[in-house]
């Protein structure tokens, strides 16, 4: 919790900061909520408000609305309500009863109200006198009322059991016990059950009567999570308490804050001492056993208008059931007085229990140089400081002397810090009035500025929509252009590859017009040559004197004889169509033998069809012409 960042707002004393957590706390309690919240030592932000913020309602009663439990115990046994008594050295018991007991009898809770007395917390400390009765509780309701008397009386018998108890001076009876009802289980004035009394005394008979009694509250814990059977594992050997709780079922596994079982502790009986446990109790429970006949006898001798004397000894006697009440009720017999007319008895306020009620005894003015030095610096605090010691009497004086001065100072040093702080704040508010006129300059002049600022930014914007306006024009044209170029390309493109296509065209219809060109031609010269041999004999002609003369006179003029006498179906090669179709791939030879052509012909080089076949590489031609032909 010491890490917190409330608890360190809460030490600083911020609290606005404080305010400000505290309201952003949801209403499901995360992991962190302000009611989980405790320190090592056991201390809640309660503990930690009252001691550094006691004068701050609001942060007290913000806590509690959270979920921060009051009531609860420290390591020391102290509650925060204990702290905040001790906090403030006046007032106390008001700002408790403004924080914790007020809200819940104006708002009627008496399920929580119940929970509050059976923490321990003596309702009486902070309860309204009769004086203030009809004033404090106007607005209480009737219910609530008579449950706080209830359970004031309830705590006060409940603390007179607890001392009959620790001091063994008489028996406990059951009818006592069943008489406060969840009292008798729950905790008494220092955190401590009823049981866990009986076993720090070793009262084995109180033991026996509140286990047969109130057999629940044999595991109730104390404010450092002990039961009884923790304490009885301290007792010295022989003691039978311990065997006893164990057999109404208390239980030796329970962890206290410190990790230790009974067990643990039956082992290593020096880890703590009973003794310091009853000095502590003790300590814790003096001052409510004290205040107790002191307060009971006050609102009698209060209620006592129109009695005697003697009569109200005699009730204020039965009002007490044990020997020390009788003794603290003889310290008050002085001070009572009989009613003189109309007038009220009251007590000697001192001794009252009513921390709102301050009587200062008239002291003779210093005569010494030394003495009014003293009164100067110290007799208002010392003089306020004794008054409230002789009121409470507390358990040890000097503690509780010096912090009520510690207290005091810090109440003095916050008073004249807050002065400073208030002729600050005026100077302040003073140089706040002249910065906010220089801020107002300030601004007229930050607001001409941004004036300025948004024309040229105005400007810059203008001549940057411009600049990107012609960026985009000439982006554009560029685009255009690029797609015109491309359009262009594509164009250009277009017509090669028809002109292309067209001479691919050409050519495919030149070449295939040659091949008809060359097809006709074959097929003329086939043509021809079939009527060349149907005009002709196929018979060679005979030789005969004539042919031979006509043959002499036929020798050319170089002397040279043709080689056959069918000139006309030879060239000036000598060579006949077959000679010629030779050299030309696919030809029917067969058609030309037939029409009386000779593949025996030669020409003047002495070269047959096949021969002129086989140079020019017509294979199909050769072996044509090498198969023999039979007419």
């Amino acid at each position: 919790m010491e890490d917190s960042a409330i608890a360190k707002a809460i030490e600083l004393g911020d609290e606005a900061t404080v305010l400000e957590m505290l309201n952003a706390v949801e209403a499901a309690e995360p992991p962190d909520a302000p009611g989980r919240l405790v320190g090592t030592d056991g201390k809640t932000l309660f503990h930690a408000a009252a001691q550094h913020m006691p004068g701050n309602a609001e942060v007290l009663k913000a806590l509690v609305a959270k979920g921060v439990d009051p009531a609860a115990r420290d390591h020391q046994g102290e509650s925060g309500m204990d702290v905040l008594l001790a906090s403030c050295s006046e007032g106390g018991a008001e700002r408790v009863a403004e924080v914790v007991l007020r809200p819940m009898l104006e708002q009627g809770d008496l399920d929580q109200l119940d929970r509050l007395a059976m923490t321990g917390w003596m309702l009486d400390q902070c309860s309204p006198s009769d004086e203030q009765l009809e004033e404090k509780m106007a607005s209480v309701p009737e219910a609530a009322k008579m449950k706080l008397a209830e359970l004031i009386d309830l705590q006060g018998k409940q603390a007179a059991l607890s001392q009959c108890i620790r001091e063994g001076s008489r028996p406990i009876q059951a009818e006592q016990l069943q008489e406060l009802g969840a009292l008798a289980s729950s905790h008494t004035g220092d955190g401590l059950t009823l049981l866990h009394h009986a076993v720090l005394y070793e009262n084995a008979e109180a033991v026996d009567i509140l286990l047969a009694t109130v057999a629940d509250s044999v595991n109730v814990l104390d404010f450092m999570k002990r039961s009884a059977l923790h304490y009885a594992a301290l007792c010295p050997p022989g003691s039978e308490i311990y065997q006893t709780l164990k057999n109404a079922g208390a239980d030796d596994s329970l962890l206290d804050v410190l990790g230790n079982t009974p067990l643990d502790y039956a082992a290593e009986p020096e880890k703590i001492s009973l003794d310091d446990i009853r000095a502590r109790s003790e300590r814790l429970m003096e001052v409510k056993d004290k205040a107790l006949p002191t307060m009971e006898a006050a609102n009698l001798i209060e209620k006592g208008e129109g009695q005697t004397a003697e009569e109200t000894e005699e009730k204020q006697a039965d009002t007490f059931e044990t020997p020390q009440q009788e003794q603290e009720l003889q310290k008050l017999q002085p001070t009572v007085v009989e009613a003189k007319g109309p007038e009220k008895i009251k007590p000697v306020e001192m001794y009252v229990s009513q921390r709102n009620i301050r009587r200062e005894p008239p002291v003779p003015p210093p005569s010494t140089v030394d003495g009014r030095y003293i009164a100067q610096h110290l007799g208002e605090a010392l003089t306020k400081a004794l008054a409230e010691i002789a009121e409470v009497r507390p358990w040890d004086p000097i503690e509780y002397l010096a912090r009520w001065l510690h207290k005091y100072r810090r109440d003095e040093a916050f008073s004249r810090k807050s002065k400073e702080e208030a002729e600050e704040e005026e100077e302040e508010e003073e140089e706040e009035e002249e910065d906010k006129e220089e801020n107002e300059r300030e601004e007229e002049e930050e607001k001409e500025e941004v004036e300025e600022e948004k024309e040229e930014e105005e400007e810059v914007d203008e001549m940057m929509m411009t600049t990107k306006i012609r960026q985009e024009e000439l982006l554009k044209t560029i685009r255009d252009e690029e797609a015109r170029l491309m359009r262009e390309q594509e164009l250009k493109f277009k017509r090669m590859e028809e002109l292309r296509r067209y001479q691919e065209e050409e050519a495919e219809k030149k070449r295939i017009e040659e091949e008809e060109r060359k097809k006709r031609e074959q097929e003329e010269l086939l043509r021809s040559a079939k009527e060349s041999a149907l005009a002709q004999k196929p018979a060679l002609p005979t030789v005969s004197e004539e042919g031979e003369e006509g043959a002499h006179e036929d020798e050319d003029d170089d002397g040279e004889e043709d080689d056959d006498p069918t000139v006309k179906d030879r060239d000036k090669v000598g060579q006949t169509e077959l000679h010629k179709l030779a050299a030309q791939p696919g030809m029917d030879f067969t058609a030309l033998m037939q029409l009386g052509y000779s593949i025996a012909d030669r020409d003047l080089n002495g070269k047959t069809a096949r021969d002129i076949a086989h140079n020019t590489g017509q294979k199909e031609t050769v072996e044509a012409i090498g198969i023999p032909y039979i007419v």
